[in-house]
């Protein structure tokens, strides 16, 4: 079943002058109309490679040959970013010896894109299958900064 996202338009939300995107879900020829943060916050699956090709607008913090980091458009903290592969790859737990090199350099560039931003102390997650709330299934960090963050999560 194929799922394409259609961007139509943007503007400010009340809250904060934020810009919105308003983005066009298009399943069995059933269109609804939902905002980016809406799409995210309800578990709308997005295919993080809109982002890698622009057809999702994000706010980019790094990007390499290897990963991209990005603000999270739901963020759960004051400093909440993505950091994900430019080639597929579901979830960790789909991850080989081979690509021991990308899972690494995903968490350094974590940890090194929290530095520049003023969050040498932050949290590091990735959820790993359904059960664990991944809902995105393309590998996906996510760092977590700005705020008390409680253990255990969730």
């Amino acid at each position: 079943m194929a799922v394409l996202f259609v961007l139509l338009t943007t503007g400010a939300t009340a809250q904060k002058n934020k810009p919105r995107t308003k983005v066009v879900l298009y399943k069995d020829r059933i269109a609804a109309q939902w905002d980016t943060v809406n799409c995210v916050k309800n578990a709308i699956k997005i295919n993080p490679l809109l982002f890698l090709r622009g057809e999702i607008p994000a706010q980019r913090l790094h990007e390499d040959e290897h990963c991209l980091a990005f603000r999270d458009v739901h963020p759960q903290a004051p400093l909440h970013f993505l950091v994900i592969p430019k080639r597929p790859l579901a979830r960790l737990a789909d991850a080989g010896a081979g690509d021991a090199t990308l899972v690494g350099h995903l968490l350094l560039t974590a940890a090194a894109v929290a530095r520049q931003l003023g969050h040498p102390e932050h949290r590091v997650v990735i959820n790993n299958g359904a059960a664990a709330g991944q809902t995105v299934f393309h590998l996906h960090v996510h760092v977590l900064a700005g705020r008390s963050l409680q253990w255990p999560p969730g």
